[in-house]
């Protein structure tokens, strides 16, 4: 903050835009520009600003500017050499300094930022004996990498090996019923024996082709007699069954879901536990999609 007198004298005009941080609005303290937008703002307000960010690449704090500044604008490595996003303004510093001295802060800016420097310089001469034990540091991480997701590959493989191998012994009991809502038309007639005991990744499709033979039976009608009787038998018996669909709640299973699927996703969250999974069925309409909720 300002002194009455300092305040008094306070330039105006570009000079104070020029000396104001972008975000806390006051008189800078150690000035830090962003090299790819030159957006100038204190040391401290920069920093507590980039890293709130959850993102992992920084982006300029200030609204409106969305610049890039990389996941680590103090220490971004460039393609050619080390360089910073963030960069010391040493000539609007030195310009501070003189128009308001105020000793107490500079002496601790500089020492924190000389503290800054030591520690950046011992982290890159760390990096560099990293460098020349394990050769170029970029084959040496990226190699551990490739080893550590082809090692994540490998247990995620077997994992999913043991999960499939122990759904593939997993049974259910299915309970196959004609459809109580089915028009007249679509309706189909009971199973003599309508409890089945099935794996559990089987698809609904079997189920549907296991009903075509149990159930959709072709009769010639009762007053047609001879040979018209005869012919129109012989013709129904080439043609196709009509196809048979399987529905939970008046909602249509799909032919590729599995009873599985339909038991742990639409079954159990409607009905109680360690309760046997019940499907409807009724003749497919002709003309007509599935029927939905």
């Amino acid at each position: 903050m300002l002194g009455v007198s300092q305040e008094l004298r306070r330039p105006r005009g570009p000079l104070v835009e020029l000396l104001t941080c972008a975000l806390c609005k006051g008189l800078l303290v150690e000035p830090t520009m962003s090299v790819e937008c030159m957006h100038t703002c204190c040391f401290k307000c920069f920093d507590e600003a980039i890293y709130a960010q959850k993102a992992a690449e920084k982006v300029c704090p200030i609204e409106g500017c969305a610049v890039h500044l990389g996941r680590d604008p103090h220490n971004y490595e460039g393609k050619q050499k080390p360089c910073a996003k963030l960069a010391f303004d040493h000539m609007k510093w030195d310009l501070i300094k003189k128009l308001f001295p105020r000793p107490a802060i500079e002496r601790e800016c500089e020492a924190q930022r000389d503290a800054r420097v030591k520690e950046l310089r011992e982290f890159r001469q760390a990096r560099e004996k990293l460098r020349m034990a394990h050769g170029d540091e970029d084959e040496y991480y990226g190699r551990a990498k490739r080893m550590e997701k082809a090692a994540q590959i490998v247990i995620s493989n077997q994992a999913t090996r043991t999960l499939s191998k122990a759904r593939s012994n997993e049974v259910l009991f299915v309970v196959l019923r004609p459809d109580d809502a089915a028009v007249q038309t679509s309706a189909l007639p009971a199973l003599e024996n309508p409890y089945l005991k099935v794996p559990a990744h089987v698809p609904i499709k079997v189920l549907t082709d296991y009903l075509q033979t149990h159930v959709v039976t072709v009769q010639p009608k009762a007053n047609e007699r001879g040979s018209a009787a005869v012919a129109n038998q012989r013709m129904q018996k080439t043609a196709p069954p009509d196809k048979v669909v399987l529905s939970m709640a008046g909602e249509d299973l799909e032919p590729k879901a599995t009873v599985s699927w339909a038991y742990e996703t639409l079954w159990k969250a409607r009905h109680p536990a360690n309760s046997i999974l019940t499907l409807a069925y009724r003749r497919a309409e002709k003309g007509h999609g599935a029927r939905k909720r």
